[in-house]
């Protein structure tokens, strides 16, 4: 299998419209050796030029934090990691 030299960007997909979704019990992440500061809701509109990004709202998120946080996650960053 190949891959690309892009940065991983952490990201969930909650639904897609296309086809039904299938049913998954929840998971839990444990080790991953990040940490996240906040949670971003981002609407993605699929177009034949590619998607278009926006970020509806951010959720700050309480606890520890270190230095090894995941990094801020843009509408670009994002664009970027599909192109």
């Amino acid at each position: 299998m190949e891959t690309d030299d892009k940065g991983f960007k952490a990201h969930v997909t909650l639904a897609r419209k296309k086809g039904p979704a299938p049913r998954l019990p929840p998971l839990t992440f444990t080790d991953t050796g990040w940490t996240a500061g906040h949670v971003s809701l981002v609407k993605s509109v699929l177009r034949k030029t590619g998607p278009i990004y926006q970020t509806l709202s951010r959720f700050e998120l309480r606890g520890e934090t270190s230095s090894a946080a995941a990094p801020d996650l843009t509408p670009a960053d994002l664009a970027q990691e599909n192109s």
